[in-house]
Protein backbone atom coordinates (compact mmCIF):
# COMPACT_ATOMS: atom_id res chain seq x y z
CA UNK A 1 0.00 0.00 0.00
CA UNK A 2 2.84 2.37 0.90
CA UNK A 3 4.53 1.61 -2.42
CA UNK A 4 1.32 2.40 -4.33
CA UNK A 5 0.88 5.73 -2.55
CA UNK A 6 4.53 6.63 -3.17
CA UNK A 7 4.21 5.81 -6.88
CA UNK A 8 1.04 7.89 -7.11
CA UNK A 9 2.78 10.82 -5.43
CA UNK A 10 5.69 10.63 -7.86
CA UNK A 11 3.29 10.65 -10.84
CA UNK A 12 1.54 13.73 -9.47
CA UNK A 13 4.88 15.44 -8.86
CA UNK A 14 6.12 14.69 -12.37
CA UNK A 15 2.87 15.98 -13.83
CA UNK A 16 3.18 19.18 -11.83
CA UNK A 17 6.78 19.65 -12.99
CA UNK A 18 5.83 19.08 -16.64
CA UNK A 19 2.94 21.52 -16.46
CA UNK A 20 5.19 24.20 -15.01
CA UNK A 21 7.54 24.06 -18.02
CA UNK A 22 6.26 26.61 -20.51
CA UNK A 23 6.82 26.12 -24.22
CA UNK A 24 9.05 28.58 -25.98
CA UNK A 25 6.99 31.14 -27.93
CA UNK A 26 7.04 30.94 -31.71
CA UNK A 27 9.06 33.74 -33.30
CA UNK A 28 8.73 35.03 -36.85
CA UNK A 29 12.05 34.48 -38.61
CA UNK A 30 11.81 37.66 -40.70
CA UNK A 31 10.60 40.27 -38.21
CA UNK A 32 11.71 38.67 -34.96
CA UNK A 33 8.26 39.28 -33.50
CA UNK A 34 6.29 36.71 -31.55
CA UNK A 35 3.56 34.79 -33.38
CA UNK A 36 0.15 34.57 -31.73
CA UNK A 37 -0.75 31.01 -30.76
CA UNK A 38 -4.54 30.48 -30.57
CA UNK A 39 -6.22 27.98 -28.27
CA UNK A 40 -8.16 26.38 -31.13
CA UNK A 41 -7.78 25.73 -34.85
CA UNK A 42 -8.17 28.75 -37.15
CA UNK A 43 -9.65 28.51 -40.61
CA UNK A 44 -10.11 31.03 -43.41
CA UNK A 45 -12.37 30.71 -46.44
CA UNK A 46 -13.21 32.94 -49.39
CA UNK A 47 -16.19 35.16 -48.58
CA UNK A 48 -19.18 35.05 -50.97
CA UNK A 49 -17.27 33.59 -53.94
CA UNK A 50 -18.56 34.73 -57.31
CA UNK A 51 -20.52 37.59 -55.75
CA UNK A 52 -18.27 39.64 -53.46
CA UNK A 53 -15.01 37.84 -54.19
CA UNK A 54 -14.45 37.54 -57.95
CA UNK A 55 -11.62 37.39 -60.46
CA UNK A 56 -11.18 41.15 -59.93
CA UNK A 57 -9.25 42.53 -56.93
CA UNK A 58 -11.46 42.98 -53.84
CA UNK A 59 -10.55 44.22 -50.37
CA UNK A 60 -11.71 46.55 -47.58
CA UNK A 61 -14.90 44.98 -46.23
CA UNK A 62 -17.34 46.39 -43.65
CA UNK A 63 -20.86 45.38 -42.56
CA UNK A 64 -23.91 47.21 -41.31
CA UNK A 65 -24.97 46.48 -37.73
CA UNK A 66 -27.60 43.91 -38.80
CA UNK A 67 -25.08 42.08 -40.99
CA UNK A 68 -27.34 42.17 -44.04
CA UNK A 69 -25.50 44.85 -46.03
CA UNK A 70 -21.83 44.83 -46.86
CA UNK A 71 -19.58 47.46 -48.41
CA UNK A 72 -16.27 46.54 -50.02
CA UNK A 73 -13.74 47.64 -52.62
CA UNK A 74 -13.41 46.37 -56.15
CA UNK A 75 -10.76 47.61 -58.55
CA UNK A 76 -9.94 47.01 -62.17
CA UNK A 77 -7.13 44.52 -62.61
CA UNK A 78 -4.30 47.05 -62.94
CA UNK A 79 -5.59 48.80 -59.79
CA UNK A 80 -5.70 52.24 -61.44
CA UNK A 81 -9.36 52.70 -60.48
CA UNK A 82 -11.19 51.74 -57.28
CA UNK A 83 -14.87 51.81 -56.39
CA UNK A 84 -16.81 51.02 -53.22
CA UNK A 85 -19.45 48.37 -53.87
CA UNK A 86 -22.57 47.46 -51.90
CA UNK A 87 -24.28 44.07 -51.61
CA UNK A 88 -27.34 43.06 -49.59
CA UNK A 89 -28.28 39.66 -48.21
CA UNK A 90 -31.73 38.21 -48.79
CA UNK A 91 -32.75 34.77 -47.48
CA UNK A 92 -29.11 34.13 -46.49
CA UNK A 93 -27.92 34.80 -50.07
CA UNK A 94 -25.69 37.72 -51.04
CA UNK A 95 -27.03 39.50 -54.11
CA UNK A 96 -24.95 40.85 -56.98
CA UNK A 97 -23.24 44.05 -55.81
CA UNK A 98 -23.77 47.54 -57.17
CA UNK A 99 -21.69 50.68 -56.91
CA UNK A 100 -22.44 52.45 -53.61
CA UNK A 101 -24.45 55.62 -54.08
CA UNK A 102 -21.69 57.83 -52.64
CA UNK A 103 -18.86 56.28 -54.69
CA UNK A 104 -18.30 57.43 -58.21
CA UNK A 105 -15.57 58.39 -60.68
CA UNK A 106 -13.06 59.13 -57.92
CA UNK A 107 -10.63 56.61 -56.39
CA UNK A 108 -12.55 55.50 -53.27
CA UNK A 109 -11.24 52.88 -50.86
CA UNK A 110 -11.49 51.36 -47.38
CA UNK A 111 -15.14 51.71 -46.31
CA UNK A 112 -15.99 51.50 -42.60
CA UNK A 113 -19.67 51.37 -41.61
CA UNK A 114 -20.74 53.04 -38.36
CA UNK A 115 -23.36 51.59 -36.02
CA UNK A 116 -26.01 53.93 -37.46
CA UNK A 117 -25.26 53.13 -41.10
CA UNK A 118 -22.93 55.95 -42.06
CA UNK A 119 -19.75 55.14 -43.97
CA UNK A 120 -16.24 56.47 -43.47
CA UNK A 121 -13.85 55.98 -46.37
CA UNK A 122 -10.76 57.39 -48.06
CA UNK A 123 -10.81 59.07 -51.44
CA UNK A 124 -8.35 60.50 -53.95
CA UNK A 125 -10.00 63.24 -55.97
CA UNK A 126 -9.60 66.79 -57.23
CA UNK A 127 -9.50 69.22 -54.31
CA UNK A 128 -11.33 72.44 -55.12
CA UNK A 129 -9.88 74.22 -52.09
CA UNK A 130 -6.30 73.38 -53.05
CA UNK A 131 -7.01 73.56 -56.82
CA UNK A 132 -5.08 70.37 -57.39
CA UNK A 133 -5.26 66.60 -57.31
CA UNK A 134 -5.13 66.06 -53.59
CA UNK A 135 -3.64 63.31 -51.52
CA UNK A 136 -5.90 60.64 -50.05
CA UNK A 137 -8.33 62.24 -47.61
CA UNK A 138 -10.86 60.87 -45.14
CA UNK A 139 -14.52 61.29 -46.04
CA UNK A 140 -17.88 60.48 -44.45
CA UNK A 141 -21.27 59.66 -45.94
CA UNK A 142 -24.11 59.96 -43.45
CA UNK A 143 -26.57 57.63 -45.21
CA UNK A 144 -28.23 60.29 -47.34
CA UNK A 145 -27.08 63.25 -49.38
CA UNK A 146 -23.54 63.99 -50.48
CA UNK A 147 -20.43 62.80 -48.64
CA UNK A 148 -18.24 65.35 -46.88
CA UNK A 149 -14.50 65.53 -46.41
CA UNK A 150 -13.50 65.41 -42.75
CA UNK A 151 -11.95 68.60 -41.37
CA UNK A 152 -8.45 69.20 -40.13
CA UNK A 153 -6.68 67.91 -38.10
CA UNK A 154 -8.15 64.54 -39.11
CA UNK A 155 -7.05 65.34 -42.66
CA UNK A 156 -3.77 66.98 -43.58
CA UNK A 157 -1.79 67.80 -46.72
CA UNK A 158 -0.42 64.25 -46.61
CA UNK A 159 -2.23 60.93 -47.16
CA UNK A 160 -4.91 59.70 -44.75
CA UNK A 161 -6.54 56.32 -45.21
CA UNK A 162 -8.31 53.34 -43.64
CA UNK A 163 -10.34 54.92 -40.86
CA UNK A 164 -12.18 52.81 -38.26
CA UNK A 165 -13.78 53.71 -34.94
CA UNK A 166 -14.81 52.54 -31.48
CA UNK A 167 -18.23 52.64 -29.85
CA UNK A 168 -17.07 55.66 -27.82
CA UNK A 169 -16.22 57.65 -30.96
CA UNK A 170 -12.44 57.34 -31.09
CA UNK A 171 -11.18 57.25 -34.68
CA UNK A 172 -8.11 55.34 -35.86
CA UNK A 173 -6.53 55.87 -39.27
CA UNK A 174 -3.28 55.66 -41.21
CA UNK A 175 -1.28 58.68 -42.34
CA UNK A 176 2.18 59.68 -43.52
CA UNK A 177 1.83 63.28 -42.29
CA UNK A 178 5.03 62.86 -40.26
CA UNK A 179 6.97 61.20 -43.08
CA UNK A 180 6.75 57.42 -42.64
CA UNK A 181 3.44 55.58 -42.49
CA UNK A 182 2.01 55.57 -38.96
CA UNK A 183 -1.27 54.84 -37.17
CA UNK A 184 -3.05 57.74 -35.47
CA UNK A 185 -5.91 57.93 -32.99
CA UNK A 186 -8.26 60.85 -32.43
CA UNK A 187 -10.16 60.44 -29.17
CA UNK A 188 -13.67 61.77 -28.58
CA UNK A 189 -14.40 62.74 -24.98
CA UNK A 190 -17.02 64.99 -23.40
CA UNK A 191 -18.26 66.02 -26.83
CA UNK A 192 -14.81 67.12 -27.98
CA UNK A 193 -12.75 65.73 -30.86
CA UNK A 194 -9.05 65.55 -29.92
CA UNK A 195 -6.00 66.18 -32.10
CA UNK A 196 -4.73 62.88 -33.56
CA UNK A 197 -1.73 61.31 -31.84
CA UNK A 198 0.60 58.54 -32.99
CA UNK A 199 0.28 55.01 -31.64
CA UNK A 200 3.86 53.77 -31.23
CA UNK A 201 4.29 50.20 -32.44
CA UNK A 202 7.85 48.95 -31.95
CA UNK A 203 9.36 46.37 -34.26
CA UNK A 204 7.15 46.96 -37.30
CA UNK A 205 7.67 48.88 -40.54
CA UNK A 206 5.06 51.19 -42.08
CA UNK A 207 2.06 50.14 -39.94
CA UNK A 208 -1.32 50.87 -41.49
CA UNK A 209 -4.86 49.58 -42.14
CA UNK A 210 -5.86 49.93 -38.45
CA UNK A 211 -8.96 47.97 -37.44
CA UNK A 212 -9.94 48.87 -33.88
CA UNK A 213 -12.31 46.69 -31.87
CA UNK A 214 -15.58 48.36 -30.74
CA UNK A 215 -14.35 48.51 -27.12
CA UNK A 216 -11.01 49.98 -28.18
CA UNK A 217 -8.94 47.22 -26.57
CA UNK A 218 -7.65 45.40 -29.68
CA UNK A 219 -5.98 46.94 -32.73
CA UNK A 220 -5.40 44.75 -35.79
CA UNK A 221 -3.15 46.31 -38.41
CA UNK A 222 -0.88 45.67 -41.38
CA UNK A 223 2.90 45.97 -41.35
CA UNK A 224 5.43 45.75 -44.14
CA UNK A 225 8.21 43.17 -44.24
CA UNK A 226 11.69 43.57 -45.71
CA UNK A 227 10.66 41.90 -48.97
CA UNK A 228 7.76 44.33 -49.45
CA UNK A 229 5.09 41.80 -48.51
CA UNK A 230 2.53 42.73 -45.86
CA UNK A 231 1.14 40.76 -42.94
CA UNK A 232 -1.49 41.16 -40.23
CA UNK A 233 -0.56 41.76 -36.60
CA UNK A 234 -2.27 43.11 -33.49
CA UNK A 235 -1.63 44.93 -30.22
CA UNK A 236 -3.65 45.07 -27.00
CA UNK A 237 -4.54 48.04 -24.82
CA UNK A 238 -2.38 47.89 -21.71
CA UNK A 239 -1.98 50.05 -18.64
CA UNK A 240 -0.38 53.26 -19.82
CA UNK A 241 -0.27 52.31 -23.49
CA UNK A 242 -0.22 49.26 -25.75
CA UNK A 243 1.34 45.81 -25.70
CA UNK A 244 4.11 44.62 -27.98
CA UNK A 245 2.80 43.45 -31.37
CA UNK A 246 1.94 39.84 -32.11
CA UNK A 247 1.82 38.43 -35.63
CA UNK A 248 -1.31 36.52 -36.58
CA UNK A 249 -0.57 32.90 -37.57
CA UNK A 250 -1.45 30.87 -40.64
CA UNK A 251 -3.92 30.63 -42.28
CA UNK A 252 -4.57 34.33 -41.57
CA UNK A 253 -1.11 35.21 -42.83
CA UNK A 254 0.47 33.40 -45.75
CA UNK A 255 3.54 33.82 -48.00
CA UNK A 256 1.43 36.28 -50.06
CA UNK A 257 0.13 39.80 -49.30
CA UNK A 258 -2.46 40.17 -46.51
CA UNK A 259 -4.12 43.49 -45.69
CA UNK A 260 -7.42 45.36 -45.14
CA UNK A 261 -8.69 43.71 -41.94
CA UNK A 262 -12.43 43.94 -41.30
CA UNK A 263 -15.01 42.45 -38.98
CA UNK A 264 -18.66 41.41 -39.09
CA UNK A 265 -21.25 42.19 -36.38
CA UNK A 266 -20.32 38.95 -34.60
CA UNK A 267 -16.71 40.08 -34.34
CA UNK A 268 -15.16 37.59 -36.77
CA UNK A 269 -12.03 38.75 -38.59
CA UNK A 270 -12.08 39.30 -42.36
CA UNK A 271 -9.10 40.26 -44.50
CA UNK A 272 -7.87 40.56 -48.07
CA UNK A 273 -5.25 38.18 -49.42
CA UNK A 274 -3.43 37.68 -52.71
CA UNK A 275 -3.02 33.93 -52.16
CA UNK A 276 -4.54 31.43 -54.59
CA UNK A 277 -8.26 32.04 -54.59
CA UNK A 278 -10.71 32.98 -57.33
CA UNK A 279 -7.65 33.39 -59.55
CA UNK A 280 -4.94 30.73 -59.40
CA UNK A 281 -1.32 30.82 -60.56
CA UNK A 282 -2.12 31.44 -64.22
CA UNK A 283 -2.75 35.17 -63.79
CA UNK A 284 -1.40 38.12 -65.76
CA UNK A 285 0.52 40.94 -64.15
CA UNK A 286 2.78 41.35 -61.12
CA UNK A 287 0.09 40.90 -58.48
CA UNK A 288 -2.59 38.27 -58.20
CA UNK A 289 -6.07 39.79 -57.67
CA UNK A 290 -6.92 39.79 -53.97
CA UNK A 291 -9.95 38.05 -52.51
CA UNK A 292 -11.77 38.70 -49.25
CA UNK A 293 -11.46 35.90 -46.70
CA UNK A 294 -13.57 35.22 -43.63
CA UNK A 295 -11.99 33.56 -40.59
CA UNK A 296 -13.43 31.91 -37.49
CA UNK A 297 -11.14 34.06 -35.32
CA UNK A 298 -12.99 36.50 -33.08
CA UNK A 299 -11.13 39.77 -32.64
CA UNK A 300 -12.34 40.00 -29.03
CA UNK A 301 -10.46 36.80 -28.19
CA UNK A 302 -7.05 38.15 -29.20
CA UNK A 303 -6.42 40.19 -26.06
CA UNK A 304 -8.37 38.14 -23.51
CA UNK A 305 -5.29 36.40 -22.10
CA UNK A 306 -2.59 38.85 -23.12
Amino acid sequence: MTRILLTFAVIILLGACNSSVSQEPKIDAVSGLRIYEPDSLINATIFAPGVVSSTWPEFGISFTADGDTVYFNRTIKDRTSATIMRSVRENEVWLNPEVASFSGPTFDVDPFVTSDGGVFYSSLQFDVERDSLASFDLWFWGGTGAPVRLPRPLNSDANESFITGTDSGALYFGSNRNGPAQIFVSDFKDGQRYTPSVIPIPGVTNPGNPLISPDGNTLVFVSEMDDGQTQLSFICKAEGGWSLPLILPEPINSPEMEYSPGRDPNGFLYFASERNGMVLNDFEGDRRPSDIFKSNLKISSLCESK
